[in-house]
């Protein structure tokens, strides 16, 4: 560890700057309580009543129990709480929400109201909740104004960033077995989403009037292994000459479609097998013809789609001396770099025709699980910044340049944590309100119990920086 590093007093056990503090993010949330009782007829109710709190003004409380409005910000007095950890304290008749999120980083200065790039890199924002899942969110992704969600349950939605409201749900037929959704593709075009029963299905994205529903997908891609296959969608991509979807799976395989037409059933157009699953996959701008896959062994590869020959870029193992497992790839579209993370929460940066990879200042503690890339002034030549999540429930924004952390939220739940930013905003899930929780009540008989769940509840969260954070 680097002198100036010190272990933080936290239930994680994270690591953070020496100079670095942590700050409350503004500001209280109050809602009332529901009895338990009402959980039952809400989970007894159909899943688009579920997902849809504006259709029921209770639902949104009998589902979270203990969350907040959609755009209220959040705890004013935020304490360093073991994860998914939310204190209730009593006020004047109504109960008090403290969330677990906090800012860490150096304190933040003042700054011009109308300089948005310094906001960006000092992390002074206003946080409130973007929209709420009946569920736990496994996938994100956001274009324009619309956030994608994806949950553990198998639903699909679209939702308006600003005011929170579903624009459209995307259904699986309900004799399809349900499963987990583990990619996900939006482009504000299409909705394309990967499970974990290895099935890719896509939706057009745009449904008719303010409010749309869609009971089953206006394609599905035909698995090369048959209705057995049961290997995880891990990464849905468009191919580098933006015609085709690309698909990785635990299988090792990874799969170009053919481009969507009028049938439903889309077939394989080239699949390139590995003897690992896929941990990561992208494409670099200007070249129309390489993917870049990473493994969980540790190596990269590129994989020409003119002539299907796969060529090894590097392996972490031969060049460390040590066993590493990749978990996360990104590419940087302004400078050309590529970005790595692994188990251990290190992140590797690769530059243009450079075969030897360097390490960025450590920061995680734990598994990298996403890295993405965002544009704080909007502008394309612009220096990005870089977004990182991981297991130790982080969220951290880098100079890419600098090759340093600027500052991180922390207290989210890293199961499946991901962060996305444009030119004036953060959004990050992981804020869990409350797990799927089994409980029993009596039958009408008394002799015998009725087994039911509570339904979990996630809020998906926006930092914004146009907004001040007094």
């Amino acid at each position: 560890m680097e002198q100036g590093w010190l272990a933080y007093p936290h239930a994680s056990q994270l690591v953070v700057h020496s100079h670095w503090n942590v700050a409350p993010i503004p500001s209280v949330l109050s809602l009332g309580v529901v009895p338990l009782a009402v959980h039952r007829s809400v989970e007894a109710s159909s899943s688009r009543d579920r997902s849809s709190c504006a259709a029921k003004p209770h639902a949104m409380a009998v589902l979270a129990a203990a969350l907040c409005p959609v755009g209220h910000s959040i705890s004013k007095h935020s304490r360093l709480q073991r994860r998914r950890q939310l204190k209730l304290t009593t006020g004047a008749g109504k109960k008090i929400l403290e969330s677990t999120v906090s800012r860490i980083g150096p304190p933040i200065t003042e700054v011009a109201a109308n300089d948005v790039l310094s906001h960006w890199r000092v992390g002074a924002g206003k946080l409130r909740v973007a929209c709420h899942e009946a569920d736990r969110v496994t996938c994100l992704s956001w274009h324009e104004e619309t956030i994608c969600v994806g949950t553990q349950t198998g639903r699909v939605r679209t939702v308006d960033v600003e005011s929170g409201s579903v624009v459209g749900e995307y259904c699986i037929p309900k004799h399809v077995p349900g499963g987990t959704i583990t990619a996900l593709f939006f482009d504000g075009q299409v909705v394309a989403v990967g499970d974990s029963h290895g099935r890719v299905h896509i939706w057009r994205a745009e449904l008719p009037g303010s409010w749309g529903f869609t009971h089953s997908p206006d394609w599905e891609m035909h698995s090369i292994h048959g209705a057995g296959n049961k290997k995880q969608v891990n990464f849905l991509t468009l191919s580098p000459n933006g015609k085709s979807l690309v698909s990785g799976n635990d299988f090792g395989d990874v799969t170009v479609w053919e481009p969507l037409g009028k049938d439903k059933k889309v077939e394989p157009m080239d699949t390139f097998h590995f003897d690992e699953n896929i941990c990561g996959l992208t494409a670099l701008p200007g070249n129309n013809k390489d993917l870049y896959i990473a493994l969980r062994t540790g190596e990269l590869y590129t994989v020409n789609l003119d002539t299907g020959k796969k060529r090894p870029l590097l392996n972490m193992g031969e060049h460390l001396g040590e066993k590493v497992s990749l978990t996360a790839l990104a590419a940087d579209w302004t400078t050309s770099v590529l970005i790595l993370g692994d188990e251990k929460g290190r992140l590797w940066i690769l530059q243009p025709g450079n075969q030897i990879p360097h390490e960025l200042e450590k920061f995680h503690s734990k598994e990298i699980r996403n890295i993405r890339f965002a544009s704080p002034t909007g502008r394309a030549k612009a220096p990005p910044h870089l977004l990182t999540t991981a297991r130790d429930g982080r969220v951290c924004i880098w100079d890419i340049h600098e090759h340093k952390p600027l500052w991180a939220l922390q207290g989210l739940d890293g199961d499946h944590l991901v962060a996305l930013g444009d030119h004036t905003r953060l959004i990050t899930n992981g804020m869990v309100v409350r797990d799927a929780e089994p409980y029993t009540v009596p039958t009408r008989t008394c002799h015998d119990v009725e087994d039911l769940t509570v339904t979990a509840c996630e809020a998906i969260l926006c930092l914004d920086f146009l907004k001040s954070s007094d």
